[in-house]
């Protein structure tokens, strides 16, 4: 290749340290490739005595492809790896550092987990990182910091000794870290002792070794004095020596983005600079009598300050700072032509990066644009939602000409919103493909198959609820082929038996799963089939095989018979036989979990469904993926990538997407709960104060923006949809002002047709088109209560699933914990009533307890409720001082608002406040801060009641005032004058707007008005209207608030339902 001037400089300057500070796109790996090439040419080495540093496995790739090109295959002995694989090949080829690794194996990361369970759960002295409540509360962020400091180079020992002067800072570390940081000290301490092995209770002898622990391994045993040579009188390691002998040439490519363990590693290799107390004696002159230099070793590193990405990996722009520091002497060259981007791309990522003040940046680059394309364009597109963006997106690259797909990326700043892009894409049959990292949790083929061994495995057949929950989702699943009708059939005979058995006064019996055992449903051939030898057909359905064999097959070969039982295979070839895209995914998306499955068998032989079946729900408790590969980096389609993952890529076209000022770019810094103190890291600015600290955040965010920016060759174009609370990003001040920007506008895909499209994604099949006869007859004597009112106003599709079809779920360990928490209260001041004396907290505990092995819950929501009632002993101290003895106590009353609409509900508790007036009081468990909030905004705001925005628990108290007034018996003439929320839980935060001071316990006192009762009763009764004319639509889109469709981990019961 031909090099400019100042790449043939530094291919060229072959002897001592050199610092190549490269902008984008200016061909910094060619010249890696390229000054190797002389090394070897020139005979300063053999290629066995190169070693090249990358960042990543495709860096490493590339590289070596690229050197094979040029030396031919001389190029395949050059040592090119990342830091990683170096020292795994350090650490387990070399006999020096062997007894490191021992028979040591990895760690999996569920046997992480429970390791940090185990600690949490029976180590003294760290209550501070172990709430009472939530003692795992801060598990994540622990083991967050465990790798930070590990890839810092940092051990236990050497965090202890940095945690014992520690004060608080101004900036990073406050007062109430210091205690957390010495707790996590702790943990740390007792992490790397049984992870080696010091507690047989949790692993075997062999003990166990993380991801980041080859490094620091092979850094230890380079360092080991123990390891020379002592009889031929030799100081320096033997390792450190051979490794020293044997790289006489080293290369690091993305220098800015190691850390701190990367860089001792580094400095070990290239001449012992590491932290070491060998002094001088420590290098010896090698077998030709070369003595390396402690300053002047032969190291090239490649990087650039402006592209340094991965400061929360310990990396940052010091990295070159201390390369300075410990080279004097290190050569430093520029490269600033740009062989990648257009001028206006150029210009406009010089104005980005230009954000940083000179004192951020170690070189200030004026990059040179060195090509140009005829057809090219930079803009910024404005949408009204976020569903138009994503249409514009697809319906752009559609139109595109000018590239091939494999040359079109699309950039988002979180992983979250590839899904997104995903789902747009195959809406619109565009090929795509990632980084191979997706979590296949979400894919609905692997959902399907989640709920089939869930229903095998839900091991108690005398609570049938979860097992109609995941039955119901099996016989409504698509390839079950199973018309909606027959299924409502099928719930409505159940409903009528259950009806049937209320009326002889016996406690219902039947449930789906019974009926279905029975062998009585209405589905014909679909689902049960008699087989060749006329066996009864209920025994042969491939949900009575599944059952039958789930505890005593392998979890893979009960997944596979069910699989071809069910013909889900040809279903998916059946259905998406004209669209490869989809057929593809889904049968990836399939195979995937399929293969994750029989890992897990191969892994651990004999493993049964209730041990995969935990394992699942520790994954979902710890929010961890369940990975799988449904594309291939390498396939035809537009690349979809989160910025940090597109660095060193470069694409003929870039979208950068939901470009929203706090939201995505720049996106809000996230609270730390636990900062380690920055002398923790080798190679990290050191802010004096907070403010500081937030410049620094905002300096990572501009980096970023800057990167995913320079990525793009000829077009490059961010698009945002702003609302009232969300601004476009401060980055594309320059963008929409620009003349090029304002001609391409008018060029771009007319709004009609955007609108066209999102009504066409909008209008989906819905699976209760021509079930009206049936839904009819299941609505026409259904009543209504404050809940299910709630239910209908925030989303109608949940209230039919909830209250028509009365579809069971799961237990939930808030609902439980609520439903023994008022029964505890129920009992408490029942017998405050008939005493005259409050009871003390251990009755209130007994009466929970009693009630908690009445709801008969999973052993894990079990023992969490137990532990977590003690946490109620402060509100029952302080609610134990002035109790108020009941005028009523749960009492369900019943009023006629028409007809025929009965609104009926059950109050916790009234009181008498004077004269005629009622006080009528509800108990909540759960967080208050947010119903307060929502009290304060209804009542202020003047929100209709009828709204979705409308506070719920506010309307459950009009709702009890409607009741208590309109019933003669209860009333007594009596008006409900105020309602009371009692909160049993603290307030998480301080709100001075609302009167709310964190810790503190909540009465929430609301004055209830004739007014209110009036627009209740007017909303209930257009309620009943629209229930009667089925209006149960679901949400035009997921809507993540409570009560809608919600957030993980507390979406809606019905989510994969709807949005499956």
């Amino acid at each position: 290749m031909i090099l400019n001037e100042k790449q043939k400089l530094a291919a060229e300057t072959l002897e001592g340290p050199v610092l190549v500070l490269a902008g984008p796109g200016t061909g910094k790996t060619e010249l890696l490739s390229v000054r190797a090439a002389n090394i070897i040419k020139s005979k300063k080495a053999k290629p066995e005595n190169i070693l090249i540093l990358t960042y990543t496995n495709a860096a490493a790739k590339a590289m070596k492809e690229r050197l094979v090109k040029i030396l031919g295959p001389a190029a395949y002995n050059i040592e090119t790896a990342t830091f990683h694989s170096f020292a795994n090949t350090v650490v387990l080829e070399s006999d020096e550092a062997a007894e490191y690794i021992q028979e040591r194996v990895q760690i999996t990361d569920i046997e992480q987990i429970k390791l940090l369970e185990y600690i949490l759960d029976n180590t003294e002295g760290i209550d501070k990182i172990r709430p009472f409540r939530a003692p795992y509360a801060f598990e994540r962020e622990i083991s967050q910091r465990i790798t930070e400091l590990k890839r810092e180079g940092v051990s236990p020992a050497q965090f202890a000794e940095i945690i014992d002067k520690a004060e608080p800072d101004g900036a990073y570390i406050e007062e109430k870290h210091i205690e957390r940081l010495k707790a996590l000290a702790t943990v740390y301490k007792l992490y790397e002792e049984y992870k080696a092995g010091k507690n047989k209770a949790l692993f075997d002898d062999r003990g166990r070794y993380d991801y980041d622990d080859m490094i620091l391994f092979a850094v230890e045993a380079i360092r080991n004095p123990a390891l020379s040579d002592k009889s031929a009188g030799q100081v320096e390691p033997e390792l450190a020596r051979s490794l020293r002998e044997q790289y006489t040439y080293i290369m690091v490519d993305e220098f800015q983005d190691t850390n701190g363990a990367q860089m001792d590693l580094l400095f070990e290799i290239a001449g012992g600079l590491g932290d070491v107390p060998f002094g001088d004696t420590l290098l010896q002159k090698n077998k030709n009598g070369v003595s390396p230099s402690r300053t002047s070793p032969n190291l090239c590193c490649v990087g650039d300050d402006d592209q340094s990405i991965f400061r929360f990996q310990g990396a940052s722009v010091a990295n070159f700072r201390e390369l300075k520091k410990r080279f004097p002497k290190v050569k430093e060259i520029p490269l600033e032509k740009n062989y990648r981007s257009t001028k206006e791309i150029i210009t406009l990522a010089g104005r980005i990066i230009n954000n940083l003040p000179v004192k951020e940046r170690v070189h200030v680059k004026e990059l040179e644009p060195e090509k140009d394309f005829k057809k090219k364009t930079v803009e910024y597109d404005e949408f009204t939602t976020e569903t138009e963006e994503l249409l514009f997106i697809a319906r752009r690259i559609k139109e595109m000409k000018d590239a091939p797909l494999d040359e079109v990326a699309v950039l988002v700043r979180q992983r979250d919103d590839i899904l997104k892009i995903v789902d747009t894409f195959l809406r619109a049959g565009i090929p795509y493909a990632t980084d191979g990292k997706e979590d296949i949790a979400g894919e609905k083929r692997v959902r399907q198959m989640l709920d089939v061994l869930y229903f095998a495995h839900t091991p108690d057949v005398t609570d049938l609820t979860e097992k109609d929950a995941y039955l119901y989702r099996i016989l409504t699943a698509d390839y079950m082929r199973i018309p909606m009708n027959d299924v409502l059939r099928f719930i409505a005979g159940v409903r009528a038996k259950k009806y049937e058995q209320r009326k002889k006064g016996e406690a219902p019996t039947v449930s789906m799963f019974s009926e279905l055992m029975r062998g009585d449903v209405p589905f014909g051939d679909t689902l049960l089939q008699k087989n060749k030898n006329g066996v009864s057909p209920s025994r042969t359905s491939p949900l009575i095989s599944l059952l039958e064999e789930a505890e005593s097959k392998p979890v893979h070969a009960i997944l596979m018979q069910f699989i071809k039982d069910a013909g889900v295979m040809k279903f998916i070839l059946d259905k998406y036989d004209d669209n490869d895209l989809l057929r593809i995914r889904d049968l990836r998306a399939l195979t995937s979990f399929v293969n994750m499955v029989k890992e897990s068998d191969i892994a651990r032989p004999g493993l049964t469904l209730k041990e995969f079946i935990d394992e699942l729900e520790t994954r979902k408790d710890h929010g961890m993926s369940l990975k799988g590969e449904l594309v291939t980096a390498t396939q035809e389609g537009v690349r979809i990538y989160t910025a940090h993952g597109s660095k060193g890529l470069e694409f003929h076209t870039v979208f950068i997407p939901f470009c929203l000022e706090k939201k995505r770019w720049p996106k809000r810094p996230q609270g730390v709960s636990i900062p380690l103190p920055p002398e923790v890291y080798k190679s990290k600015e050191i802010p004096t104060d907070k403010d500081i600290l937030k410049q620094l955040d905002y300096y990572d965010e501009t980096r970023l923006f800057y990167v995913a920016s320079t990525r793009a060759k000829a077009n490059l174009i961010y698009t945002a949809s702003p609302t009232e609370s969300a601004i476009p990003s401060s980055y594309l001040a320059g963008v929409a002002d620009s003349e090029q920007a304002a001609a391409r506008a008018g060029k771009s895909v007319k709004e009609e047709a955007i609108l066209k499209a999102a009504l066409e994604v909008s209008d989906a099949t819905d699976p209760f088109v021509g079930t009206d006869k049936i839904l009819k007859d299941l609505v026409v004597d259904l009543s209504l209560n404050p809940t299910a009112l709630n239910n209908y106003i925030n989303c109608p599709r949940k209230y039919l699933y909830d209250d028509v079809l009365l579809l069971p779920s799961g237990k939930k360990q808030s609902l439980v914990f609520g439903n023994c928490a008022h029964k505890a209260l129920e009992d408490t001041y029942g017998k405050f009533m008939k005493t005259g004396k409050f009871p003390d907290f251990a009755f209130f505990k007994e009466a929970f307890i009693k009630e908690l092995n009445h709801e008969a819950p999973e052993a894990a929501i079990k023992t969490a409720c137990e532990r977590q009632v003690e946490t109620f002993k402060a509100w029952f101290k302080e609610e134990s001082r002035l109790p108020v003895k009941p005028l009523g106590l749960e009492k369900r009353l019943v009023v006629m608002l028409e007809d025929d609409l009965k609104f009926s509900g059950k109050y916790d508790k009234t009181e008498l406040t004077g004269g005629d007036g009622v006080r009528v009081i509800d108990y909540k468990t759960g967080e208050p801060d947010k119903h307060v909030k929502g009290i304060n905004n209804s009542l202020s705001k003047k929100i209709p009641v009828s709204s979705d925005e409308f506070e719920g628990y506010l309307r459950q108290l009009i709702a009890y005032k409607l009741l208590f007034d309109r019933d003669k018996n209860e009333s007594q003439d009596r008006k409900v004058k105020e309602g009371v929320l009692v909160f049993l839980d603290p307030m998480k935060e301080t709100v001075p707007k609302h009167d709310l001071e964190a810790g503190g316990f909540v009465k929430k006192k609301v004055e209830l008005t004739k007014d209110m009762v009036a627009e209740l009763e007017s909303a209930i009764k257009d309620v009943r209207r629209r229930i009667k004319k089925l209006d149960f639509a679901k949400l035009p889109e997921i809507d993540e608030k409570p009560g809608k469709c919600g957030k993980s981990p507390n979406t809606c019961n019905f989510y994969d339902i709807c949005w499956g």
